[in-house]
This record gives structure tokens, sequence and C-alpha cells, in this order.
């Protein structure tokens, strides 16, 4: 049996009451016919919003989830003219557009469970948003205490715990130094703290001189702090490093955060960056990769763009054409003038990264043969 072919699956919510609804409906064509004349193996479904009619898979479990219209009752291929009927024909109500969005999950959910090859499941809100969201009444339910039981969700299953202080960290507010250690033991990439402070002195005179005393002589011997931190009282303990500044004014401690314990999930190594190799940067190459960068001012690429690709600009005035033909009526799809794309010049960055590029040189091999009766010799070739 022949693998399923790849496709991608989307739901469509298509807002009805939208105040650009001639845009909104050129959107929804857009997208529908350049599937549809590309053969394209995609299917679809379209749930219409702010719908006179109230016909949805919620509804009926549900209070609210009214004016949303699974107008198409199954998925699809993306047919132009069936979901342009089914757009033109609707009636205009007033709906939650968040309603719309649970209802159009719901549907991805169950309609393409039993279909195989799917790449992607995308849901698209064709929508300005400017349609009110109507006021949700709170529902509020009152449960005794003795129902109420305690505990956590762990691969989504929810595991009991009779005691709600069997997690809780019983710590006091401190700060205390655990060690001093050599520098070395402390290397820079594992300072990886969320943040580095500055300790600075703010006791008597006394003190600070004496903490003054205390970063040099640190500095000198090329030694660390490291100390074991609560921020707030029941706070998960931290351990920290402390790194003298005496060129500082005022001279000072930089504090950060050392991995610990569970923080720690492999091996840190530090490489040598002198044994890096060396690469010497060549300009034409950065003035190539700049010219082909759309978002870089010196791009002298022009192409059009569509939302997740390029689109070849001939093929889509085809689409165009075919789209105005297919429903009888010009939609104005936005044809693009690909002519001037033919007149571009080559660049001067890509002329240059051309006569850079090492060219091989192959001599032309000749063969002389020499004919002696009807026997032939490799050896007889002059290669």
């Amino acid at each position: 049996m022949p693998a399923a072919s790849k496709k991608d699956c989307s739901v469509i919510l298509f807002d009805l009451a939208t105040q650009c609804k001639e845009k909104a409906v050129q959107t929804l064509l857009k997208i529908c016919c350049n599937n549809f004349f590309v053969d394209s193996k995609d299917l679809t479904k379209l749930i219409l919003v702010n719908s006179s009619i109230t016909e949805n898979r919620l509804e009926a479990s549900h209070s609210g989830y009214k004016h949303i219209y699974e107008v198409a009752k199954d998925i699809m291929p993306y047919n132009p003219r069936l979901i342009l009927e089914m757009v033109e024909n609707a009636e205009t109500g007033e709906a939650n557009w968040l309603e719309a969005v649970a209802v159009g999950l719901e549907n991805l959910n169950e309609e393409y469970q039993d279909i195989g090859g799917i790449v992607t499941y995308q849901l698209l809100f064709i929508t300005d948003l400017a349609s009110p969201l109507p006021n949700a009444e709170d529902e509020s339910v009152e449960i005794e205490p003795e129902d109420v039981k305690s505990g956590i969700m762990r691969h989504g299953k929810f595991v009991l715990m009779p005691d709600n202080k069997m997690f809780q960290v019983q710590n006091p507010r401190s700060f205390s130094v655990l060690c001093f250690t050599n520098s070395a033991n402390v290397p820079e990439y594992i300072m990886r703290g969320e943040a580095c402070y500055c300790v600075l002195p703010n006791g008597t005179p006394e003190n600070n001189e004496a903490m003054a005393i205390l970063i040099d002589c640190l500095a000198k011997q090329n030694k660390y702090v490291i100390a074991r931190r609560v921020y707030n009282n029941n706070f998960i303990p931290k351990i920290v490093v402390l790194v003298p500044k005496p060129e500082h004014n005022p001279k000072c401690f930089l504090l950060t955060s050392l991995p610990f314990a569970e923080d720690i999930r492999y091996d840190y190594k530090e490489k040598n960056v002198e044994a890096a190799p060396k690469i010497d940067a060549i300009n034409e190459v950065y003035q190539f990769l700049d010219g082909i960068n759309i978002e870089n001012d010196k791009c002298e690429k022009k192409v059009p763009l569509g939302v997740t690709m390029m689109l070849d600009t001939n093929c889509q005035k085809l689409i165009n054409k075919a789209t105005d033909k297919y429903l009888e009526k010009y939609m104005a799809l936005g044809e693009v003038d690909t002519d001037y794309l033919m007149e571009i010049a080559p660049s001067e960055a890509a002329k240059s990264l051309k006569n850079i590029w090492e060219e091989r040189k192959v001599d032309e091999v000749k063969k002389t043969e020499d004919t002696v009766g009807d026997n032939n010799s490799d050896d007889e070739f002059d290669w």
C-alpha cells in the first residue's frame, strides 16, 4: 500500500461582519485559488463567524457559541467557486470571536484524526476583530471543603498530595560564606546566573575599610568567595560567587549565581579559543550575501513575497487570470507586472564573487587512433 501523500490541513474562520469584507473575500479566494489551480492535496473546512445561522459542534453541549456556522459539513479541497458561494449567500449575526476560535480548534482536533500524511495543522482567522466581544457571564460553583483535594500534575496525571508542606522550603532570609576558592575553579562559562549584582560597602567606616582590605587580599591571591544566599524567608537557597573588583570605585564584589545540584545537566567543558582555525573574511562574499538578503538595504533582488514562500510572478498571473475565468467575474487578486524583472543586470557583488571563485581547468584529452586491421589496443591511444 503506497504511503499517504503529504498535505497541510486547515480550518478557515471567515468573519462575515468585517468592515473590509471585499479585501477579506479577496484574501480567502487567493488562498483557495493558489491551492486549487496547482492541484494541491491540501484540505480545509470553512466556518462562518458572525453568521445569522448557529450550527456548530460546541453549541449543543455548551452554553453560548451562537452565530457560528460550520457551513462546510465536511473537509474538502480548496474549491474557490464553492467557497465563494458559501460566503456570498450568508447573512450576518453577532458572535463571540473567542468562541469561534474554540470551535475552529475543536474542528482541527476531530476532523483530521483519521487522515494520514498530514504535515501541519493550520487555523486561519480572516477578520479585523472589529465585532464586539459579548459580555460573558461568570459561572461560579461552590465546592464543599471536604471535596477539595491537594495535589500536583505530573505527566498528565493528578497525583494526590495529602501534606501541602511536602514541597515547601523552610529557610530564613540569610547570606553566609561557605568557603574561599581559587579563581581557576570558577571559570566564566559556569557563571550562568540570570543577573549580575554589585555588592557595595554600606556599613560603618570601619566595616567598609575591612571589606576593602578583604577585596584587595582576595584579588592578589586570585581567590573568589563562594556563598549561600536566601533572598527571602522560605525561598530556595542559591549558591553564588563573589568576584573581587579592587579596580572599581568604590571597591566591591560582583555577585552571580552558580549552577548547583539539578541545575547541572551536563559537564561543562571550556575549549581553547586560541586553537580555533583562523578564517580570513572575504568582502565579496559578504556583499553577495547582503545582495540576496531581502531585509538588507543593499538587497538588489526584487521579487514578490507570499506569506510563507516566494511566489513565481508568472505563475501568480496565470492563477489570477484563471480565477477570473473560473468564477466568471473580475476578482482583482493583484496582478504583478514582471517585465521589469527581466531587465535587472547582474550586480557588481555577484560579478566580484564570480571572479574570485576558483575555476577548474581541464585540458581536453586528444586521442589519436591508428587502426591496424581489425585489432585495436588501448596502448595505441595517445592519452
